[in-house]
């Protein structure tokens, strides 16, 4: 049976193979478990492979929101699983101020800003016919610290997922991890079949993780996209000069 911080064994009752906990509130129970796991969580190779600092381990936060009288599940399968980190050795669980993650998923979507489009253009503000036309988008994690919610404080950070490159010419929009990169690095990049004026539209998708009262990050269910301002393109073709 799984002890709730804050409370006796005469006030917790095993019910229905959980733990009935006896509290003034909702309360966010956290407790970690240790390792990675790529296949059953999809941690990323580089966390899974990284050396963390000493006095810390690789662990992997698990989160409930314990309703007054509602039984927290021992069957960790059905708590939400957070992101593996280096965190120091925690003993038993966290027991934090309850914050309903729906509530978190609308601060989110409330804070989150598109990522910034760029479409650099030759100088006289053309680009040319079949050749390729660089896009990148700058934009990084961003975090927001100090949101009041539920009586405390959550941190909110945002990280940019999925970019969906839409260039206005009827062509199937481009998707990509990938943020894209200047010359001569670049990665994303179009090329214009015909001439015209077009507008480039990029919409970013975030994934977003949350803190309670300087708590592990957790994940915030679901994912947010945004549409960053249209940038103006013009296609010319090219015209040959005669020499000599």
């Amino acid at each position: 049976m799984l002890a709730l911080p804050g409370s006796s064994a005469a006030q917790e009752a095993a019910v229905g193979g959980g733990v009935t906990p006896v509290q003034a509130g909702p309360r966010l129970v956290v407790q970690y478990v240790a390792g990675c796991s790529r296949v059953a969580a999809g941690d990323s190779l580089t966390m899974c492979n990284a050396v963390c600092p000493a006095g810390t381990t690789q662990q992997r936060p698990l989160s409930v929101l314990v309703q007054p009288g509602q039984v927290a599940p021992t069957e960790l399968t059905q708590w939400s699983q957070g992101r593996v980190g280096c965190y120091p050795p925690a003993a038993g669980v966290m027991d934090l101020p309850g914050v309903d993650p729906a509530a978190v998923a609308e601060v989110f979507a409330a804070v989150v800003a598109p990522a910034t489009a760029n479409v650099p253009l030759l100088t006289d503000g053309k680009a040319l016919v079949r050749m390729e036309l660089i896009v990148y988008a700058t934009v990084g994690q961003r975090q927001w610290t100090g949101i009041p919610l539920a009586g405390t404080t959550v941190a909110i950070r945002a990280s940019p997922a999925r970019f969906t490159w839409d260039f206005g010419d009827g062509s199937n929009p481009l998707v990509t991890e990938d943020p894209g990169a200047w010359y001569p690095d670049h990665t994303v990049f179009h090329e214009y079949p015909r001439a015209g004026e077009y507008q480039v539209n990029l919409t970013t998708t975030f994934t977003g993780e949350y803190s309670v009262a300087g708590g592990p990050w957790l994940d915030i269910p679901g994912t947010v996209s945004a549409t960053s301002p249209p940038e103006p393109v013009r296609i010319v073709e090219a015209r040959a000069q005669l020499t000599g």
